[in-house]
């Protein structure tokens, strides 16, 4: 699968890498993105101005996701 990687701190570092796929775990979701939408703080950290990445996972009530069902064959 493909995983756009940047290093914190580090302007320039992003890269769309080749990477394995997480294996599964019991309740563990893998989303496929389509699109996504590219804001202020994205660029801050392409540009290496941001820190550190964020605390925390998962998704909250109100989060904009919209997802791909596949059915493993």
């Amino acid at each position: 699968m493909k995983a756009l990687r940047v290093a914190p701190k580090a302007p320039g570092s992003a890269s769309l890498d080749d990477v394995a796929e997480p294996p599964a775990e019991d309740g563990a979701l893998l989303v496929e993105m389509v699109a996504i939408g590219v804001c202020g703080t994205d660029r801050e950290i392409l540009e290496g101005l941001y820190g550190a990445a964020p605390a925390g996972s998962g998704f909250s009530r109100g989060d904009c996701v919209v997802p791909i069902v596949r059915r493993p064959d």
